[in-house]
């Protein structure tokens, strides 16, 4: 192995590409990298054409994102190192076009992290995005001369039938070669027939075709120095860039903030589950020290060792259950309160389906209704209602997660922080996140999220506290009233029944 040098001059002089760099994960590497590894050379982002747009367009607007203010108040002159390469991972004989890319023959380290991470993805776009992109990636990667590291991001659920995961490979699910002939040969309705068949006991299509990538990727482990990193839930930044940071409204977060909207008012899942968790800048780091362990080794050293594999997982660090999770909301929610709520927070946890659906009816579709009625006669596009939707197939996708606890082992992923040299504690060690107060990282989170997904101003939190206070009354006004009828009417039948009795 070599000298295990400080992490930043690694990345001295060194051309990195990046898959995914537009999403969560790819920014905030992408920031990380930029502010503490600054003498890195240039990192190259593949991106697609969408929405009219060019490449520089897209690129421009990702320099804007709000992840990079401490590098433009630092260094702006940082972001002129990211440069953007077309490319889509769905796109046929990609490696080819990014081949014949002269401007990467220097690359030495890959990430990639573009993925369908969507739970209700079709098979036939999962397959293509998932295993023929990767495919595709693989490819390119095994020309390339210098490269020292590809990094495969994963995910700690690609195994679910384990509800304790080593870091190592397990069986697949099926043969990746096989499910690309199914793939090539029948068309998407087909497929869709026949999804439930295909992927077994995986509950759903980003599980299954994120299985089977990795033992794709782990069959070019004689031509291309790999490494599988699997994060487990990125939740947002505890630190970095700045806390709170997150632009992403899958998994937890757009639960979190649908509960507190008041739009979630049942959950279907069992309060006493623990959720791993890793905070992003947390994830960041570690894909940072992964990268560097791997590419201080030589290409013998790695092609005669077993693929490492990291679990980037919390496990026992500051672990927190659903109903914590719950009482952290309520707590949270009060003190930093989104600008417009349809209930004030408030919600059951239920494993019964009947139980759930019953609650979602009376507690969410019903109001749902009669909100876009009322937001109807105002002239205005009903919305709600569009909303409950999403968020019952987000509940019914998410189900199988939410109603048990998984286990990780993640001794790799610990051992990480062994490898940092006393210059290096201070920009990478993630050790801070086992002392972080719950309620003060929730608060932050939430304000994260008003900040940079709904896009509400700090200014506004006056009127929306006041807000949210007049919703309580409004709340407790209602209960009082029913309560008192049921008393009233229940007091008035006894008194009739017993007067009957009499006569």
């Amino acid at each position: 192995m070599g000298k295990l040098e400080v992490i930043s001059d690694f990345f001295d002089g060194r051309d990195i590409f990046i898959t995914g760099g537009s999403g969560l994960i790819g920014k905030a590497l992408i920031e990380k990298i930029l502010y503490s590894c600054s003498g890195v050379r240039r990192i190259f982002i593949m991106m697609r054409l969408k929405s009219g747009q060019t490449i520089e367009d897209r690129l421009e607007y990702l320099k804007n994102s709000d992840v990079f203010q401490r590098i433009r108040t630092k260094s702006p002159d940082l972001l002129d190192k990211l440069e953007a390469i077309e490319g889509d991972v769905c796109e046929p004989n990609l490696a080819n076009k990014l081949i014949a890319q002269q401007c990467l023959s220097d690359v030495s380290v890959i990430v990639h992290g573009a993925a369908s991470v969507r739970f209700d993805d079709s098979l036939k776009k999962a397959i293509n995005i998932n295993i023929c992109g990767t495919k595709e990636i693989l490819d390119f990667a095994s020309t390339l001369i210098k490269l020292k590291c590809f990094l495969h991001i994963s995910t700690t659920y690609c195994y679910p039938e384990h509800k304790f995961m080593e870091e190592k490979l397990y069986p697949p699910s099926a043969d990746w070669k096989d499910i690309l002939k199914v793939y090539e040969n029948l068309d998407e309705d087909v497929l869709y027939t026949l999804e439930k068949k295909i992927i077994g006991l995986q509950p759903n299509t980003y599980t299954f075709t994120k299985n089977l990538s990795e033992h794709m990727v782990h069959e070019y482990r004689d031509k291309v120095p790999i490494l599988i990193y699997r994060p487990s839930i990125v939740t947002p930044a505890v630190l970095e860039p700045f806390a709170g940071w997150n632009d992403n409204v899958n998994g937890p977060v757009g639960i979190m903030m649908a509960t507190g909207c008041g739009l979630i008012r049942t959950l279907f899942t069992d309060h006493k589950v623990i959720l791993d968790f890793n905070p992003i800048d947390v994830t960041v780091k570690a894909i940072i020290i992964t990268i560097r362990r791997q590419g201080i080794r030589t290409r013998e050293e790695i092609f005669a060792s077993e693929v490492p594999i990291y679990n980037g997982a919390s496990r026992d660090t500051n672990p927190v259950s659903y109903y914590e999770l719950a009482t952290l909301g309520k707590s949270c929610i009060p003190i930093v309160p989104f600008n417009y709520n349809v209930w004030p927070i408030s919600f059951i946890a239920s494993t019964w389906f009947l139980q759930f659906y019953l609650r979602m009816i009376f507690l969410q579709i019903a109001p749902a209704l009669l909100i876009d009625f009322i937001i109807k006669l105002s002239g205005r596009e009903p919305i709600v209602m569009k909303l409950q939707r999403r968020l019952y197939i987000t509940q019914i996708s998410l189900a199988f997660f939410m109603r048990q606890t998984f286990d990780f082992e993640n001794k790799n992923y610990m051992s990480l922080l062994n490898d940092l040299k006393e210059g290096d504690v201070d920009n990478f060690s993630f050790t801070y996140y086992k002392d972080v107060d719950h309620i003060l990282y929730f608060v932050m989170c939430i304000l994260g999220a008003r900040r940079h997904i709904m896009k509400q101003k700090d200014d506004t939190l006056p009127l929306a506290r006041r807000r949210f206070a007049q919703m309580i009354f409004f709340r407790n006004t209602l209960r009082t009233i029913l309560y008192a009828m049921v008393v009233y009417y229940a007091f008035n039948f006894f008194k009739n029944f017993t007067a009957t009795m009499v006569t």
